[in-house]
């Protein structure tokens, strides 16, 4: 039985993506202290954004709305789809669809045989 190859996608994880927010403290919970949401956030910042899983995603819903399922910004998912070379809608893009009209979806371009690293800007 033929053993599959791993994708040779580039992946990069959200604390390579995005470096934090300004108030890094977690708020209190009920007990008193904040540990519950520093592992709920810590859980979150070990994810792994693939080029093809994030292309569907981003022209499946507004990116606000992807960014919040992966707890950062709009403007840092932004930031990641740039590093990995994946397009995003226009703005006004989900406004022209909801009004009915035909948007075309360009195409996930291909990579040249190198991997985006987490520090291109």
């Amino acid at each position: 039985m033929p053993t599959q190859m791993p994708s040779q996608e580039p992946v990069l994880s959200i604390t390579e993506v995005s470096s934090g927010r300004s108030g890094t403290e977690a708020p209190l919970d009920k007990s008193g202290n904040g540990q519950e949401k520093q592992k709920e956030e810590g859980a979150r910042s070990r994810r792994r954004l693939e080029r093809t899983v994030l292309y569907q995603q981003v022209w499946s819903q507004p990116v606000q709305q992807v960014a919040k399922s992966y707890g950062i910004s709009g403007r840092g998912l932004g930031k990641a789809c740039r590093r990995l070379l994946v397009p995003v809608p226009p703005r006004g893009y989900w406004a022209r669809v909801r009004n009915g009209y035909k948007e075309k979806k360009p195409p996930l371009p291909k990579l040249n045989g190198q991997a985006p690293t987490p520090s291109d800007s």
